[in-house]
C-alpha cells in the first residue's frame, strides 16, 4: 500500500525533483528518434515546438541543428533549469498542455516525449487536436507513451521512492486517437527502456 503522503501530482513531482529528472535524463537521449525526426522536416530553420520539454534537453539538440525552438513544461523548475541552459535559438515558456490553446499553424514540427503519462486521458483527444491545429500543413508530430494498459502508479527509488500516477497506452488506441485528431501515422514501432517499453509514433498533419 502506497504511503499516501509519497504520491505526487506530475507538476509537484518535477518541481521537488528537478536537478534529479535532468541528470536522469541526460543519459538517455533518444538520438535516433531526433534525428529521423529533423530529417522529416520540410525546411532546415524549420519552427519546432517541444511539448513537454522539461529541462531543455531535446531542445538544445534540435536548436543545435539550426531549428527555431520552443520549449514549454508545466514546472517551473525545469522551464528555469531549461533557460539556464542559454540556447540561441529557443524560447521557454510555463504552460500547461492540457489547458494552453496554441496559436493556429504556428510550428513546422512538435516534439512531444511522455506528455499523456501525466494527462488525464480525457483530455488526450483535446491535446492532439490542439497539437494538429499549431502545426502547418505537412508538419510532423513526435509522440513517445509508455507501452502497457491502464493507469499505475510508479515509484521512483532515486527521489525518495516517490510514486506518480502514469498513463500507459498500446500503439493501435494511439494510433486510433491520432487518426481523429486529424493526423496521417507515419510510421509506429515499440522500444525497449530501462524501466518499461516505449511506444513512438510519427505522424503528419
Amino acid at each position: 500500500m502506497p504511503t499516501p503522503n509519497k504520491i505526487l501530482k506530475a507538476k509537484d513531482f518535477f518541481n521537488k525533483y528537478a536537478e534529479q529528472h535532468k541528470s536522469i535524463s541526460e543519459e538517455r537521449l533518444m538520438q535516433f528518434e531526433l534525428n529521423h525526426f529533423i530529417s522529416l522536416l520540410s525546411k532546415e530553420n524549420a519552427s519546432v515546438l517541444d511539448a513537454g520539454c522539461a529541462a531543455g534537453r531535446d531542445v538544445k539538440y534540435l536548436a543545435d541543428y539550426g531549428l527555431n525552438m520552443t520549449g514549454i513544461d508545466i514546472s517551473e523548475e525545469l522551464i528555469k533549469r531549461a533557460s539556464q541552459r542559454n540556447i540561441k535559438n529557443a524560447k521557454f515558456s510555463i504552460a500547461d498542455i492540457s489547458s494552453i490553446k496554441l496559436n493556429k499553424e504556428s510550428f513546422d514540427g512538435v516534439w512531444a516525449m511522455d506528455i499523456f503519462s501525466y494527462t488525464e486521458k480525457e483530455n488526450i483527444q483535446p491535446i492532439l487536436k490542439n497539437l494538429n491545429t499549431t502545426l502547418k500543413k505537412g508538419g510532423i508530430l513526435f509522440l513517445s507513451v509508455r507501452e502497457g494498459s491502464g493507469i499505475d502508479l510508479v515509484k521512483y527509488p532515486n527521489m525518495d521512492d516517490s510514486e506518480v500516477k502514469i498513463n500507459f497506452f498500446n500503439q493501435v488506441e494511439l494510433e486510433e486517437a491520432l487518426q481523429t485528431a486529424g493526423f496521417c501515422v507515419l510510421k509506429g514501432y515499440s522500444k525497449e527502456g530501462k524501466n518499461h517499453d516505449w511506444i513512438n509514433i510519427f505522424a503528419q498533419k
